[in-house]
């Protein structure tokens, strides 16, 4: 998808994504068909039986390792399949379904490797100028991270994983996660969002990633 260029400060974006935000995009997952989702929105007046326990917090069904979050009232979880999940606001209106207004995307393709040799790949993305890595944590996980800005050449596309985003943008953050002997990749794509929007979006998105715990 082409999108118009954006701007926001660098200043502005890091202090709205220092919270531990991590960075619509698509996996090579995706390419199912969208009966093979488990999704769930979040609504204190929810009948659906998809739904969390409780009024805010989802637990995976499919995707491995399994892990729980928090999300916000309308947000939702789409297990692709046992490799990718993504987390958005939903949109009816909109050409992607709401993604492009700023996603977090989990991925384990990158499972069997350790999060160093993982985010070494991941700085590879083409059309992307990536910061050097830096260590992070989530909750008691440690991993990598580095924050990546779009060239506007052409599509940003991570190899093996299949995710890949628009030229134009705001920056993305890219986690590398140890879990269990594995490796979790998270994107925060703030896609087409920008301006006030893209800022709401990081400071929501740094407080949903936060709140993901990962089955032991």
């Amino acid at each position: 998808m082409s999108r118009p260029n954006r701007q926001l400060t660098r200043v502005v974006w890091i202090v709205s994504i220092l919270l531990i935000v991590v960075g619509c995009g698509s996996t090579a997952s995706e390419k199912q068909s969208a009966s093979s989702l488990t999704t769930a929105a979040v609504s204190t007046s929810s009948t659906d039986t998809s739904a969390p326990a409780s009024n805010n917090t989802y637990q995976t069904k499919i995707f491995s390792p399994g892990f729980s979050v928090d999300l916000p009232a309308g947000w939702i979880v789409a297990e692709r399949d046992a490799s990718a999940a993504q987390i958005y606001l939903p949109c009816d209106a909109c050409a992607h379904e709401g993604e492009e207004n700023g996603e977090i995307t989990l991925d384990a393709t990158f499972g069997a490797l350790p999060p160093k040799d993982a985010i070494v790949r991941l700085r590879g993305a083409s059309n992307l100028d990536a910061e050097p890595a830096s260590p992070t944590q989530l909750g008691s996980i440690d991993g990598l991270m580095f924050t990546g800005t779009r060239t506007g050449k052409r599509e940003v596309a991570f190899a093996v994983i299949g995710y890949h985003t628009e030229a134009d943008g705001e920056p993305i953050d890219v986690l590398a996660m140890g879990v269990g002997g594995r490796t979790v990749t998270i994107f925060v794509d703030p896609h087409t969002a920008n301006g006030g929007d893209a800022k709401k979006f990081a400071v929501v998105a740094a407080t949903i990633v936060k709140s993901i715990e990962f089955a032991s």
